[in-house]
């Protein structure tokens, strides 16, 4: 509702010599856009994943609202995280299989569906497709191109009225 804190974050790799990331403090407010840029090897996919909790700092500590994200916040955590990245896995499936990833059929929202592709700039491509929303993408997203498959991500992470949005390194 407020703020994300990463404070005084350090997180070393196994077996490396250096740290990937050392001492590493933000605070995103509700609302910001926040884009982080740095050469290869700087940190930046280290952090996300501290950010995701696929990773756990060895100093320092993620907090919500003040509350630290630890093992007994986790799930609620991932339950407001709407992640895209770099390579989206694709389903051998339909359009709306990929963007209502993990939903049953008969239970998709088709408004919300609706609402998503189009916020993911996807309209004009779906209308292109000869089954439009029925259009398998094939296995990987074979049949699409790479930026078709991360507006595909970027939908899916939209169904998921997501409250906070991770990108790897979109463009």
């Amino acid at each position: 509702n407020q703020t994300i804190e990463i404070k005084n974050v350090t997180h070393q790799y196994a077996e490396a010599k250096e740290n990937a990331i050392e001492n590493i403090s933000l605070t995103i407010h509700k609302g910001d856009c926040l884009g982080i840029i740095g050469i290869s090897g700087s940190g930046k996919t280290t952090l996300l994943r501290i950010l995701l909790r696929l990773l756990q700092e060895q100093s320092g500590q993620l907090t919500v609202d003040g509350i630290k994200v630890d093992d007994s916040h986790l799930q609620s955590w991932w339950n407001l995280l709407g992640y895209v990245q770099q390579e989206v896995y694709i389903l051998d499936g339909s359009v709306i299989e990929n963007v209502a990833f993990g939903e049953y059929r008969d239970a998709v929202n088709m408004e919300k569906l609706e609402r998503s592709i189009n916020l993911a700039g996807l309209r004009r491509f779906i209308n292109g497709l000869p089954m439009g929303l029925q259009t398998n993408l094939g296995e990987l997203g074979a049949k699409i191109s790479g930026g078709q498959s991360q507006r595909i991500g970027i939908a899916r992470a939209l169904y998921k009225d997501a409250e906070v949005f991770l990108f790897d390194e979109i463009t």
